[in-house]
């Protein structure tokens, strides 16, 4: 909820009021609206900037991801001088500076099985930003266990395409139109490249589709999948439905879950300090981010002087993030989140980044309980 309505609040959108199906009523709905965006990078930056600029009362941002020099290309609520910061440290701030009225929830965390439930809980609206099917499957799932609509969206080279899950009876969920699929298989950005503007546009139909939701009004792609070519100009829906094989809507909730019955599963479970950890393999990127089960007991003040003191080179530290660089040949980049992230950058195998991992958190982590 926005903290004042008062005339300077009601000149701010004044632009909104005209609008067919908007109007002050329509205002008041958003200003009392809770959303959640799955990533801030390409698409949840734009997202993110949009929903913030129209009055969305709360906005919880999620994201285990630090800035860096890629990014900046089409992410652009980030600055050259915050390359390794948390991304939802940074764009927490930015928010409340483009309005200042509204409230922001940054969420550090990795988005696993066991943290998903917490992160949507009390929302009106799950919003995709993600580039991972694995955990679009995760979201999907609780989204319809908890009956919060979800409005999906993906994008690569200079295609894209979009939908929204409302879960209502008659209706199709990610898992009836991308069963099987394998982030493996698929073209990455890394790779095939991104079209900022498509990025754009994708994220607009998304914000679109939010607003409709969030002011009760009937969905344009319910039912339908968007497909935008940016270089053809081609915009096209595609009619869809629910497959009444579908484990998640239609066999109902299995106890195992997507995740856990795929053959493609690529996260790998270990035992640290009799803590639990996942690890997974972000492709193309020469980067592994291992995450814990649940957010660290730790005093992040004292992580952060131990690293300083072992690690001369650090190329940023904030309140929730810090980075440094572990070795210099090979180049290896270690950031970790206060939320019990760790991304480590440089390495293609498995167990070397576990090696670097276990030397941080037992070394320089572990021992830095709350006191």
């Amino acid at each position: 909820m926005v903290k004042k309505m008062d005339e300077k609040y009601w000149e701010r959108y004044a632009r909104h009021l005209p609008l067919e199906d908007w109007g002050k009523e329509g205002q008041e709905k958003i200003a009392k609206s809770k959303v959640v965006i799955m990533g801030v990078g390409g698409l949840g930056t734009v997202i993110a900037t949009q929903l913030a600029a129209i009055g969305v009362g709360t906005i919880r941002i999620v994201d285990r991801d630090t800035v860096s020099l890629t990014n900046l290309a089409r992410q652009y609520l980030y600055r050259e001088e915050e390359e390794g910061h948390a991304k939802v440290e940074v764009a927490e701030k930015r928010l409340l500076e483009i309005n200042p009225r509204i409230k922001v929830e940054a969420i550090s965390k990795n988005i696993t099985r066991s943290t998903i439930p917490e992160i949507i809980e009390g929302m009106d609206v799950i919003v995709d930003g993600l580039d991972s099917f694995k955990t679009r499957m995760i979201v999907n799932e609780e989204a319809y266990g908890q009956g919060i609509p979800y409005v999906f969206a993906g994008a690569v080279g200079w295609t894209a395409n979009a939908t929204t899950f409302t879960f209502e009876e008659g209706t199709p969920c990610l898992e009836c139109l991308f069963e099987g699929v394998d982030d493996e298989e698929l073209p990455k950005c890394e790779s095939a490249g991104v079209h900022p503007s498509i990025l754009g546009i994708i994220a607009s139909v998304e914000v679109a589709e939010t607003v409709r939701l969030l002011q009760g009004q009937e969905t344009r792609l319910k039912n339908n999948l968007l497909f935008v070519d940016l270089k053809e100009l081609r915009f096209d829906k595609l009619q869809i439905a629910p497959r009444k094989d579908c484990e998640v809507c239609h066999g109902g909730k299995g106890e195992s879950g997507y995740l856990m019955k795929s053959g493609n599963e690529e996260v790998r479970k270990m035992s640290i300090n009799e803590e639990e950890y996942n690890i997974t393999e972000l492709c193309g990127r020469a980067t592994f981010v291992v995450s814990a089960k649940e957010s660290p007991d730790w005093n992040f003040g004292k992580v952060i002087e131990k690293l300083r003191k072992k690690y001369k080179k650090i190329s940023a530290f904030g309140t929730a993030a810090v980075t440094v660089f572990y070795s210099e040949e090979p180049k290896i980049e270690v950031s970790i989140v206060k939320g019990g992230t760790v991304t480590i950058k440089g390495l293609e195998e498995r167990e070397e980044a576990l090696k670097v991992f276990k030397k941080v958190i037992s070394k320089h982590i572990a021992r830095n309980k709350k006191k």
